[in-house]
C-alpha cells in the first residue's frame, strides 16, 4: 500500500473529496480532514477517527498509533502503510466518514479587509 492507494480508497468513499491542507493532498467530507495519504511522509497516512474506532485500531500496533497531542485526541491516527493489510485500512478509512460527516461543518473564513497588508 502506498499513499496513493490510501487516497484512491479514501475517494471513493461516500462523501469523500479532494482537499489540501498544510502542503500535502487530504480527503476531506463535511469539509472537515478525513484522511491524508502520504503525511507525515510517503511511509504514513493519517486518519480522523471517533475515539471508539481509534481504540480498537491502537491495539494493532505497530500499523497504527495516535497522532502527537490535540490532535491524535480529537482522532488522528498515524497509519503505517507497509505494515497495515489493505482490508484493515480500507475498514479504518470506512469509520472515518462518519465521524468528519457527524462534526459540524466548517465555517468559511471571513474575506480579508481591502487595504489590509497581508504580511504582517
Amino acid at each position: 500500500m502506498n499513499p496513493a492507494d490510501s487516497r484512491r480508497l479514501a475517494l471513493a468513499l461516500p462523501g469523500g473529496g479532494a482537499g489540501a491542507h498544510r502542503a500535502h493532498a487530504d480527503v476531506r467530507c463535511n469539509g472537515r480532514e478525513m484522511a491524508s495519504p502520504g503525511d507525515p511522509d510517503d511511509g504514513h497516512a493519517m486518519v480522523r477517527l471517533d475515539e471508539a474506532a481509534q481504540a480498537i485500531l491502537l491495539r494493532l500496533p505497530p500499523a497504527f498509533a495516535r497522532a502527537a497531542g490535540a490532535c491524535g485526541r480529537q482522532g488522528c491516527t498515524v497509519v503505517r502503510l507497509a505494515e497495515v493489510p489493505d482490508a484493515v485500512l480500507s475498514d479504518a478509512l470506512d469509520a472515518a466518514p462518519g465521524h468528519a460527516a457527524n462534526a459540524k461543518p466548517v465555517r468559511p473564513r471571513p474575506a480579508r479587509r481591502a487595504g489590509r497588508d497581508p504580511s504582517r
